[in-house]
């Protein structure tokens, strides 16, 4: 079984990642799609060590990221292609490369350019440390 893992952030570079995949994969078999929205953790919590406050705000969080994976998994649902979703809290790169490696994922479709606030100067940031990385291959969606 192919084990193909997509970051999910909403941003128009994912949609079109998940599009991708849809159509490349719409109703062939032994392909499983992993949807992973991660909830970049603010920068103030790390700064101040505000523990308490994180584990508060972690549920809300996660909530919002499954909210984000709903619009992707109805296009891989219309495609007919098996998926699952999975919304975290972390720092988004090291989580997702986490991720690829505790699914044994065969492989990461992403778009190039997510929602993060700084980009990079011709993939997103994100991207580009994805690349990095991982040890499988990553298509990376314009």
């Amino acid at each position: 079984m192919q084990k193909i893992l997509i970051p999910f952030d909403g941003s128009a570079a994912a949609k079109r990642a998940v599009q991708f995949v849809a159509d490349t994969f719409k109703g062939q078999a032994g392909v499983h799609v992993y949807l992973l929205n991660v909830q970049e953790i603010p920068a103030f919590f790390d700064d101040f060590g505000n523990a308490h406050l994180m584990s508060e705000m972690e549920p809300q969080l996660i909530e919002k990221g499954r909210k984000v994976l709903l619009e992707a998994a109805e296009v891989l649902q219309q495609a007919g292609v098996p998926h699952q979703l999975d919304a975290t809290v972390g720092l988004v790169a090291q989580t997702i490369a986490q991720q690829v490696e505790a699914l044994d994922c065969q492989s990461v479709v992403m778009g190039t350019r997510g929602l993060g606030a700084v980009a990079g100067l011709v993939f997103g940031s994100t991207a580009t440390k994805i690349v990095h990385m991982v040890h499988v291959p990553v298509t990376l969606v314009k």
